[in-house]
């Protein structure tokens, strides 16, 4: 791809969402710099702000931080990036790192410049007179002392535990006790907790669609043990974004008092693992079946191994965004299984806009097809199974009027309407994109609604 405007790239960096960025200095006239982000098949957009010489760059492992090596200036920038935001929406760079040394040698020991990522999410930072460690938070927690300019910096190794470092005329290696970041696949199947969980527990099931092993999270009521013979209702909550099993959590503390409250009948709750970036479908190419997954094996496998109620009178399928989306649409497309969903800040989003926002997920799970994209989408099964869903399926989606995706929920309000399915709109006042924010000011409420569908056993 041609630019004829562009200075000399230097570096580049990609995030999980498909994003490459790249540095542009102006080494030789020191003038016009800049930042740039594109996506393949498009062409690249100038990040704001007037860093004249960026060098090295990183994204940070949430992919909410990019941070830049400026080699005029000797410091490091940093951008805020908000997940699915355009270019023109982002600010111009903020100082994120500027140890105090003196700059004077700065020739000597090395500007700012290359730059590499540990896997617990620390940046390598080289200049000024060596490598610094420093926290996604810009403190410093430790350094290494090069006694020549340093350049660049990677982690390798057959492990990924050697630290590299390149130099004007040498490259040292160091043995580290950290691996190196590494871009996750869209999909990761089995995520154990990194710390146990006070009350939920993690277990897996042996997927024989995907060849490997899926994992959840559950938690019993207290009832479950006190009431062998009993069978229970059960919310599956479905992660957003980035998430999976063992984070993006249903606050189970809330479940767990209404119950005791005796506000809503004892029942399971099962944290889904639908694959970070899945959106809840079927891949073309096979590689990941999040839909098949769950409807075909992860609800018959809790059915057979715990005491539900397994049938449609007992489940309530619920998310949050990319959860909030997958929920209602499986419960809209498989009105069999659930008897009521709920979908939080649902992303109900167009195929413009995924491949816009989520070049790698439209172009992963979707090859770039329109035609895919919309087949999945809830419109799509909102217009199919309206007259299956109508009496059979409570449906209610929750939303803050802050939140960017509140105009989503109202299109699917109003498509709803058109065919005459009701769904239920909820509009939180003030409320972000932001679970913690909804379900505080939501409470009980919306536990009572799911569970008024559903059959419990006393």
């Amino acid at each position: 791809m041609l630019e004829p405007n562009l200075n000399q790239p230097n570096d580049l960096t990609r995030d999980a969402d498909g994003f490459i960025y790249f540095s542009d200095p102006d080494f030789a006239k020191s003038q016009r710099g800049g930042v740039y982000r594109f996506v393949k098949g498009q062409s690249p957009e100038r990040l704001p702000g007037d860093l004249i010489q960026p060098n090295g760059l990183e994204v940070s492992a949430d992919g909410k931080l990019l941070v830049v090596a400026d080699s005029q200036t000797k410091k490091w920038y940093a951008y805020d990036v908000k997940l699915g935001s355009d270019v023109n929406e982002m600010k111009p760079p903020r100082v994120f790192f500027d140890p105090n040394v003196d700059r004077s040698k700065a020739p000597e020991k090395g500007v700012p410049d290359g730059m590499a990522l540990d896997e617990q999410g620390n940046f390598y930072l080289t200049g000024l007179g060596g490598v610094w460690s420093v926290t996604r938070d810009a403190k410093a927690i430790g350094f290494i002392p090069i006694p020549e300019f340093v350049s660049n910096v990677c982690f390798g190794g057959s492990d990924g535990k050697w630290l590299s470092v390149t130099c004007q005329d040498k490259l040292y290696r160091l043995r580290m006790n950290v691996k190196g970041y590494v871009v996750p696949p869209l999909c990761t199947w089995a995520n154990a907790p990194t710390r146990e969980h006070s009350i939920l527990k993690h277990e897996t099931y042996e997927s024989r669609i995907m060849q490997t092993s899926v994992g959840y999270s559950y938690w019993l009521p207290p009832a479950y043990a006190t009431s062998p013979n009993r069978r229970f209702p059960v919310m599956y909550w479905l992660h957003g974004l980035g998430g999976n099993e063992s984070n993006n959590n249903y606050p189970v503390e809330l479940l767990a008092t209404a119950i005791s409250e005796g506000r809503i009948p004892p029942m399971l709750l099962v944290q889904v693992n639908g694959g970070a970036r899945s959106v809840y479908a079927d891949s073309l190419d096979g590689r990941w079946m999040s839909e098949t997954t769950i409807v075909q094996e992860l609800i018959p496998h809790i059915d057979a191994k715990y005491r539900t109620i397994s049938i449609r009178e007992g489940r309530t399928i619920q998310g949050m965004s990319m959860g909030g989306e997958g929920a209602v649409r499986l419960a809209i497309k498989y009105p069999e299984m659930f008897a009521s969903t709920i979908g939080y800040a649902g992303g109900f989003v167009s195929p413009q806009t995924l491949q816009k926002h989520r070049p790698r997920i439209y172009s992963e799970m979707f090859e770039n097809r329109v035609d895919r994209y919309e087949r999945f989408m809830t419109q799509t099964y909102i217009a199919e199974n309206a007259d299956k869903c109508r009496g059979r399926v409570a449906i209610r989606l929750v939303c803050g009027t802050a939140d960017d995706s509140i105009e989503l929920q109202r299109q699917i309000v109003s498509l709803g309407s058109r065919y005459g399915l009701e769904i239920e709109g909820i509009e939180a006042e003030g409320a972000k994109h932001s679970l913690q924010e909804l379900t505080m000011k939501r409470l009980y409420d919306d536990l009572e609604f799911a569970l008024r569908s559903l059959r419990s056993e006393e």
